[in-house]
C-alpha cells in the first residue's frame, strides 16, 4: 500500500497547489472589484456635484429606462432620486406634475 499512500500525497499536493492558484486568482479579482466599486462611487459623486452645480434635479431613470406615461406623446417622465415623481421632461427644463 506504499504505493497507493504516495499517489494520495502527490494528489493532495497537486490539489494544495490548485487551490493556492485560484485562491490568488479570487484576490486578484476581488482588487479590480474594489477597484470598479471605487471608481463607480468617485464616478457617482462628481455626476452629483456637476448636476448640483448646474442648479438640476437629481434624475434617476426608472427600472433602467425612462417611464414614459400612456398619455405623455412622447414626453418622458423621469423619476427624481428618493422615489418622488413623476416629472416631465420638457426641452432643458424639468416640470413637477401633479
Amino acid at each position: 500500500m506504499p504505493s497507493v499512500l504516495g499517489l494520495m500525497e502527490l494528489r493532495e499536493a497537486r490539489a494544495r497547489q490548485e487551490l493556492e492558484s485560484w485562491t490568488e486568482v479570487l484576490e486578484q479579482a476581488q482588487a479590480e472589484v474594489d477597484a470598479a466599486r471605487e471608481r463607480v462611487g468617485r464616478a457617482r459623486v462628481g455626476r452629483e456635484e456637476l448636476v448640483s452645480a448646474l442648479g438640476m434635479p437629481r434624475l434617476l431613470p426608472a427600472g433602467g429606462g425612462w417611464v414614459k406615461p400612456p398619455s405623455s406623446r412622447g414626453i418622458f417622465t423621469p423619476r427624481l432620486l428618493g422615489g418622488q415623481g413623476p416629472h416631465v421632461v420638457q426641452g432643458a427644463a424639468v416640470h413637477v406634475v401633479g
